[in-house]
């Protein structure tokens, strides 16, 4: 049974749960974090810590890795507030490493600013971190909206368990090239490939009648489209 890859041509913002670590090519990294930088017990600031600590317990890379059990609740966030330098109408790619442990809920949350602080209610981007024993990647795409100049990261646990466990490491936050996203590229061994995409992400110029999207499954490591949809 052939191994397919797709690779997608997009009008439309697009969402892949299963993705390739390759950069986007044109891409401008903008934000890094391994948390080896950061040589303390304890990570963030108040009140933002809810016992999250830097572990050397089996990091993705490097000496460390962001840990954090549950037991906080719905709204159980922790992290940074270091400033992201977002930008409106602009599109970014958003990668992490992660693994769980007794299956929680968790997040990483990108909060927008306008006019130097947090929207009320919170407006944002959200990757939801599938449950997996192992390290896997995460990714997302997202596209700013109007109004918007900076913004912030939070992780998250939600109605997680106190024996649930949640570990990050090797995040990165890359400005995307402006213009229409191409060559959006997933693995996956399923015979199945789900992409959702969302039109109101898309600052449209053309009419949405003429958007189109087209899938091209790929056989193996040759490069050989086996089949196409649009």
């Amino acid at each position: 049974m052939p191994r397919f890859c797709c690779f997608l041509v997009v009008v439309v913002g697009c969402w892949l749960t299963t993705v390739s670590a390759a950069p986007v090519p044109g891409e401008q990294v903008l934000y890094q974090l391994d948390f080896d930088e950061h040589l303390g017990a304890e990570f963030a600031v108040d009140p933002y810590r809810h016992g999250a600590v830097l572990s050397k317990d089996n990091p993705h890379s490097g000496s460390y890795a962001l840990e954090s059990a549950g037991g906080g609740g719905p709204f159980q966030y922790f992290g940074q507030v270091d400033r992201l330098p977002l930008l409106a109408h602009r599109t970014y790619r958003l990668h992490v490493w992660a693994r769980t442990a007794d299956t929680p809920l968790a997040f990483v949350h990108v909060f927008y600013h306008v006019n130097g602080k947090m929207t009320n209610p919170p407006q944002g981007a959200r990757l939801q971190i599938a449950n997996s024993a192992t390290w896997r990647e995460h990714e997302l795409i997202f596209t700013v909206g109007a109004g918007v100049a900076g913004g912030e990261l939070r992780f998250r646990l939600a109605q997680a368990a106190p024996t649930a466990k949640v570990w990050f490491d090797d995040l990165t936050l890359a400005l995307l090239p402006p213009g229409l996203r191409t060559d959006y590229r997933c693995a996956s061994q399923r015979q199945v490939v789900t992409v959702r995409a969302n039109v109101a992400d898309y600052q449209a110029t053309t009419p949405l009648e003429q958007m189109r999207l087209r899938v091209d499954f790929v056989a193996g490591q040759g490069g050989q489209v086996a089949a196409t949809t649009t």
